[in-house]
């Protein structure tokens, strides 16, 4: 039995079903003979049942068709207005605080994928490059952009910091005026 043909194009599939269908071979034995070649996950005989009827309704094509779906949201003109604004927006100036919260994670990462989209293709494309991109962009620090993207691989989602609640304590339920007496006391006792 000969090797079996390791992952084909589709259409090259399609084209042995387009030239035995020609060559007036039964459908069923269409499938037989393509799953010997390329092993038997390679399409299911329904599948091969509607190329044959499509090749002989006059298809002529063995490749993909254009088909509608989602439209691309890039396009020449966001291209154009992005070149015109090329990272030439005010640094935004955050406020200092120990971790961003996942919304802002997920502006950064997205800030990354855009930047990493945009970089021009005559060029070599640096990590480091597309990071400080990134964090002039975003108005963070470029070991802020690192350690988001770090953690985006390894946990393949965000979190926003755990927030941490303060212990309850008898000083907690004291007022200034107990406080300020406790204090004076402490300070004014002697351990000798």
């Amino acid at each position: 039995m000969p090797p079996t043909i390791v992952s084909p194009a589709a259409c090259e599939v399609r084209a042995v079903i387009r030239f035995l269908s020609a060559k007036g071979v039964k459908p069923i034995d269409i499938h037989r003979e393509i799953c010997e070649v390329y092993g038997q996950n390679i399409m299911s005989d329904g599948m091969v049942r509607k190329w044959v009827r499509a090749f002989k309704d006059g298809r002529t094509n063995v490749h993909d068709e254009q088909r509608s779906g989602r439209p691309s949201v890039v396009n020449e003109d966001l291209v154009q207005k992005v070149d015109e604004k090329k990272f030439s927006s005010p640094k935004k100036k955050r406020m200092r605080k120990s971790s961003l919260s996942a919304s802002e994670k997920v502006v950064i990462c997205n800030i990354y994928k855009l930047v990493e989209e945009m970089w021009p293709k005559d060029q070599f494309m640096y990590s480091k490059d597309v990071a400080m991109k990134t964090a002039e962009t975003a108005g963070v620090h470029i070991s802020t952009v690192y350690k988001v993207m770090k953690e985006k691989k390894t946990t393949k989602c965000l979190s926003s910091p755990k927030t941490v609640s303060k212990r309850l304590t008898a000083l907690n339920n004291l007022d200034e005026l107990d406080l300020n007496g406790i204090r004076r006391k402490v300070h004014t006792s002697t351990l000798f």
